[in-house]
């Protein structure tokens, strides 16, 4: 069972990520993440430009929190993508991991 620990307001939640949606947002972050490290962008370079902060950028990058469809669309500009070329490739992505992880998925889901 995968647990993701947040701190928010000094008080340390523990979580259960919702299987599909938690899988699905750390492929969003994994792309993301390996667009951005391969033009050298760092992450203060695009929390400055969605006018967040780092540890923000941070925790959508690891899956810690979902992103907002405008949040995603800001990201892709800030580190110089097409967000429909990126999704795309998000989509495909997810497919292979579902695909290949398809018997540890519906083993946990049931």
């Amino acid at each position: 069972m995968i647990y993701l620990k947040y701190k928010e307001m000094g008080w340390l939640f523990i979580r259960k990520p919702d299987r599909i949606n938690y899988e699905f947002d750390y492929v969003v972050g994994q792309t993301l993440r390996e667009k951005r490290t391969r033009k050298d962008i760092p992450l203060q370079q695009v929390a400055d430009k969605l006018g967040t902060t780092k540890q923000a950028i941070f925790r959508y990058e690891k899956a810690e929190v979902s992103m907002k469809n405008s949040t995603f669309k800001k990201y892709c500009y800030a580190i110089g993508e097409n967000p429909v070329d990126v999704y795309d490739e998000i989509s495909l992505r997810y497919m292979r991991y579902v695909d290949t992880h398809k018997k540890e998925i519906i083993e946990k889901e049931g």
